[in-house]
């Protein structure tokens, strides 16, 4: 009788430990993604890219650009550029001469800064005073800052 007493309870801890296992291995499969679902940026839009970069080149569409400079940062520093240009050339609009400027600095090795002109050719630092100073000039302040580091960095006299 002693040994009828004894096999029960190990019966019952397996059975309850396999239960566990398959509540696991359940709650676990659920979590992972299948290889072909894709994972979501919240900085992906709502709209395909394309029709947004569509509405910045053909109407000038500040939401759409609003919403595409969110989404190129999930893309590699610098490949806003040609939108950005875009925008501020035919659009006018302050905020994208500003962003040319952002897009044109390079990763530095200087501390405390993680780009900068100091990696560019004179023609990209020419060109990103002339977009940063543009910028400031149509009433964007933020450019105003930029400005005065550029002084205080020497690139600007």
């Amino acid at each position: 009788m002693a040994t009828a007493m004894a096999i029960n309870p190990l019966k019952r801890m397996r059975t309850d430990i396999f239960i566990w296992l398959c509540f696991l291995s359940c709650a676990c499969s659920n979590a992972v993604p299948v290889a072909n679902e894709q994972i979501r940026s919240m900085n992906t839009p709502d709209r395909p890219m394309r029709i947004l970069e569509d509405l910045v080149i053909r109407e000038g569409d500040i939401e759409a650009y609003e919403t595409l400079e969110t989404a190129y940062l999930d893309s590699a520093h610098g490949r806003f550029y040609k939108l950005a240009k875009q925008m501020a050339d035919r659009w006018d609009y302050p905020r994208a001469h500003y962003d040319v400027y952002l897009q044109i600095l390079k990763p530095t090795g200087k501390a405390g800064y993680t780009l900068s002109l100091d990696s560019c050719s004179a023609a990209e630092r020419n060109e990103a005073i002339a977009y940063v100073k543009a910028a400031y000039a149509k009433g964007f302040d933020p450019a105003g800052e930029a400005l005065d580091q550029l002084k205080e960095d020497g690139y600007i006299k």
